[in-house]
């Protein structure tokens, strides 16, 4: 899929290790699917609404979770809200939100609601290795 160097994967391995995504497009989870598989992931979860994705949190408890901005079922700032206020080990796990919707009233509603970075569709493996990287090797609190 793309060259990354190993050592990088290394330092990114424990965050990476386990993932959840959320989004109730199956084209665009089955991408990110493939692209966090090349990332080192071992344990995926995808899920398509907030119900079914904090089940999911609390029995994966992810080292990181890539949640959709919205769809049916599903709200990301919600979610991410939902999973900040929990008493999960992965509370303070980073949350990346992907959307087409990048407008500066969304990424101030992201980051309000404990998300770490936004991506913004459509988006290349190089763009979602950055976002990773800055949350696996800058860890920082959420707002």
């Amino acid at each position: 899929m793309f060259a990354i160097d190993r050592r990088i994967l290394a330092r990114i391995e424990p965050v990476t290790k386990r993932v959840l995504i959320v989004d109730p497009n199956p084209h665009a989870a089955r991408l990110l699917t493939d692209i966090v598989k090349a990332l080192g992931a071992r344990d995926i979860i995808v899920e398509s609404d907030d119900a079914r994705a904090l089940k999911a949190a609390a029995a994966l408890e992810p080292g990181i979770v890539f949640t959709e901005r919205t769809g049916p079922g599903l709200d990301g700032e919600s979610l991410s809200r939902r999973i900040r206020r929990s008493d999960m080990d992965c509370r303070r796990a980073p949350i990346i939100m992907v959307t087409a919707e990048a407008t500066a009233t969304t990424i101030l509603g992201a980051r309000d609601s404990g998300v770490h970075e936004f991506l913004r569709k459509p988006f290349t493996s190089g763009d979602l290795l950055k976002r990773v990287e800055n949350v696996a090797l800058k860890p920082r609190d959420w707002i």
